[in-house]
């Protein structure tokens, strides 16, 4: 208080020095007048924008009260020169993002992004970011819902910027079911079953029945179609999971046939005996180590002739090797599904 009263004395008598009015700012602050303080500070600053250590003690000012929106403020009224080229770092301008605020109908990936050295530091909960938060480090998924994102840009010198806040509406779209031919109905002749669809996403099926998911086959063409009574679902999955309304068709095929599906799985296990790659009608190979299985549930009709459709199983899962057996003759095929949607036969001996 003492050095107050004689410093207050001296600027009456030195008529706005800038050294006593320096001084007297400094032992303000000392005083815990801060306010007195920062209202001297800014008038010698004003008199004399080049008064580099009064902006510095104007900020150590600030920095103790956390008022660092004054710092950023004070900092960028500096004009350009050598002054705010000093005090730079003081600066704290609020993180940019990659993304406008608004409704989505896509799950998105936000950057925060800041020209500064420092951290970013942010909330998705609504609440205001601190240099509490969670650091920012890399792109945050927005999924569906509403989200305000929050964000704080803290600089190297440690002054935190205004926070910025914004909102996002995520709602996915639900695609609309596949379309589906031929129709239901008794068929006499096994016809191609085909599944269309302009919307984003994945058409997967089944045969069974069962609601399609994504652990259900992938649908990358035209398929046989199931013999006897079936039901087949198709769905369009995007890929954010969301699922159209199955596209259902009821199919019963009934085709004449001197062979029997089961006479021609077990004319494909003979074969497959005689070349050693089974050893024995229930799939059992060399090793010991698993067991073929051999499905006739399909068949197609290519040119004059029809044919069952016997896919390998090893253990349970799909090995990708593909029989046929015509209905009438009895004829051995290997059956590959070729690029354009339909099998290909060869010869199988």
């Amino acid at each position: 208080e003492e050095a107050v009263f004689h410093l207050e004395r001296a600027l009456e008598l030195s008529q706005g020095n800038e050294e006593v009015m320096y001084l007297l700012g400094e032992a303000y602050a000392r005083a815990g007048k801060e306010e007195m303080a920062v209202d001297l500070l800014m008038d010698l600053i004003e008199e004399n924008p080049e008064n580099i250590e009064a902006y510095k003690k104007l900020i150590s000012i600030y920095e103790l009260e956390k008022r660092h929106e004054k710092i950023h403020n004070l900092v960028a009224s500096i004009g350009e020169g050598n002054i705010k080229e000093e005090l730079i770092d003081y600066l704290s301008h609020p993180p940019q993002f990659s993304i406008e605020e608004g409704s989505y109908k896509e799950e998105l990936s936000l950057k925060l992004t800041s020209e500064q050295e420092g951290s970013i530091y942010y909330t998705m909960d609504g609440g205001k970011a601190t240099e509490n938060s969670m650091k920012y480090e890399s792109p945050i998924p927005i999924k569906e819902g509403i989200h305000v994102i929050s964000a704080i840009f803290v600089s190297e010198k440690g002054i935190v910027s205004k926070s910025v806040e914004k909102t996002y509406k995520v709602e996915l779209a639900i695609p609309l079911p596949p379309v589906v031919t031929p129709a239901s109905g008794i068929y006499a002749k096994p016809v191609y079953i085909k599944a269309d669809t302009e919307e984003e996403g994945e058409i997967y099926y089944t045969l069974d029945g069962t609601e399609p998911t994504k652990e259900s086959k992938r649908y990358l063409g035209p398929i046989p179609m199931p013999l006897g009574a079936s039901k087949v679902k198709f769905s369009v999955i995007t890929k954010y999971g969301k699922a159209s309304k199955a596209t259902e068709a009821n199919y019963h095929l009934n085709v004449a046939a001197l062979v029997s599906p089961e006479t021609a799985v077990l004319a494909i296990k003979n074969m497959l005996i005689a070349k050693g790659e089974i050893l024995d009608y229930a799939g059992h190979t060399t090793d010991l180590s698993g067991v073929y299985e051999y499905g006739c549930n399909l068949a197609v009709s290519e040119g004059a002739r029809n044919y069952y459709i016997i896919e390998e199983r090893y253990n349970g899962t799909e090995t990708g090797k593909t029989y046929a057996v015509d209905m009438m003759s009895g004829e051995l095929f290997a059956a590959v599904y070729n690029r354009i949607g339909k099998f290909e036969f060869t010869i199988f001996y």
